[in-house]
């Protein structure tokens, strides 16, 4: 861990280009991607998962503050020791003794407390879409480091899914319900983006059908099949307020472009704006990841980060913009066609 907190204490130089919604894009010293900010009180920090060099068998979550454009001092959150019912690669019958957290959503819900949802692998090597990638769910009163409790992968009818197919989950996000219930969103489930519910973190969780058609596609708004060329990627989801939320995902592996949605109840998704809202062209043409993202402790202004390769490492990006369904003035739109390829990122999501 050492070697990467000091690595992360070295502020790139980087020259963004303009964003359609976005203030300029600035970088914070941080070296990795998949990391989340979050506010405590007024206090911006950040959350990442990375392994743990003292013993390779964990990996763990770490957080640090943010004060005045730099990296406080980090503390460990959890490490996966705590994770008990992950199936290993080899036989998925046993539980496994080498878990890798990869991609983070993670949040302060205030009286709801932190909720991180992750999406893990077992064993050595990493092997995109070679082994299952799946979602699990971790939750703690106030994020500070031995209060963290495991709740599993999502029981229910995404663990039965999970039984039946393999699975690669790449993102999605973790919300409080008005009801007190939770919604998940991941992605991996046989459409773009599904969501899925339960009483408490948790389950059992069941997916949001769409009638006689199955499993709801949250993301059937997006042109998948023309624009984004086969898929889609790094999803992130946003609750500001009951009647608000806001999704980010990328357009494939890799990413040239990020659309932005929104919904008025976290269901019905249509884009904000003219969409894609990010492509290689605010990185300075630069490789490009997907959003993490949360919201302003005033409530005004969403707060995003995005990882951009610079120099043969992703430095994490920062920017905001307000908060609201909709910019001022525009109408939700599909922009036509993509920015073509540039200069490709590196071959490991």
């Amino acid at each position: 861990m050492a070697a990467l907190l000091a690595a992360s204490m070295q502020t790139p130089a980087a020259d963004p280009g303009p964003s359609r919604y976005w203030a300029p894009f600035s970088p914070l010293p941080i070296q990795y991607d998949y990391v989340c900010p979050a506010f405590r009180g007024d206090d911006l920090e950040m959350w990442l998962a990375c392994e743990r060099k003292e013993d390779r068998s964990q990996s763990m979550l770490i957080n640090q503050p943010i004060v005045d454009g730099r990296t406080g001092p980090a503390s460990i959150a959890f490490t996966t020791s705590i994770v008990t019912d992950f199936p290993d690669r080899a036989d998925p019958s046993k539980a496994a003794t080498v878990i890798r957290l990869a991609r983070s959503s993670l949040y302060n819900y205030g009286d709801r407390g932190y909720v991180y949802l992750a999406t893990a692998f077992a064993g050595d090597p990493y092997g995109a879409g070679r082994h299952p990638l799946l979602p699990i769910l971790f939750s703690s009163p106030d994020g500070r480091p031995g209060t963290w409790t495991y709740h599993g992968r999502l029981s229910g009818e995404p663990r039965a899914f999970e039984d039946k197919k393999q699975v690669w989950s790449d993102g999605g996000g973790i919300v409080p319900l008005a009801d007190g219930r939770w919604r998940a969103y991941v992605n991996g489930y046989g459409v773009t983006l599904s969501a899925c519910e339960a009483p408490s973190l948790d389950g059992p969780w069941t997916f949001v059908r769409d009638g006689k058609k199955g499993v709801r596609d949250l993301g059937e708004v997006l042109p998948i099949k023309k624009e984004m060329r086969g898929g889609s990627c790094f999803p992130f989801a946003l609750k500001v307020s009951d009647g608000e939320y806001h999704l980010w995902i990328s357009d494939q592996w890799e990413p040239t472009a990020v659309w932005h949605l929104t919904s008025e109840d976290g269901l019905d998704f249509q884009m904000y704006g003219r969409q894609p809202e990010i492509t290689r062209a605010d990185s300075g043409g630069a490789a490009i990841k997907g959003i993490r993202a949360c919201v302003s402790p005033d409530g005004t202004a969403i707060h995003g980060w995005i990882p951009f390769l610079r120099d043969g490492r992703w430095v994490i990006h920062q920017s905001t913009m307000p908060v609201g369904l909709q910019p001022a003035g525009a109408t939700p739109t599909a922009r036509p066609g993509l920015p073509p390829r540039l200069a490709p990122g590196p071959r490991r999501p």
